[in-house]
């Protein structure tokens, strides 16, 4: 029985991503506090050069908006979110860039 509860428990805690247009929006180079970034997207898919460069995976569009996916592969991410931090805390700068071909 332990087991079972065990299994439901770890199938509840995955949320599922929802779409939403105004995702990236907040995101501005200069202003935007890295960990409003965190705050907001939730962990990184990787940190690199001690959590200043962070890369999240996203699916979706623009016209249907993004979610922050995540897992230990890219089928559901059409794009990498690459946030690069400054020394102070903030948002040097940010590109979405495609990891998908459209059909």
């Amino acid at each position: 029985m332990p087991l079972v509860a065990l299994a439901v428990a770890a199938c509840a805690s995955v949320p599922k991503a929802t779409h939403n247009r105004e995702l990236l929006t907040f995101l501005a180079d200069g202003s935007t506090s890295c960990d409003d970034v965190l705050m907001r997207l939730g962990d990184p898919s990787r940190a690199y050069e001690n959590g200043r460069l962070m890369t999240f995976r996203i699916a979706g569009d623009a016209a249907s908006g993004y979610a922050v996916t995540s897992g230990s592969d890219w089928s559901s991410a059409n794009y990498s979110l690459v946030v690069q931090c400054d020394a102070g805390g903030r948002v040097a700068s940010h590109s979405l860039v495609a990891v998908k071909r459209e059909p």
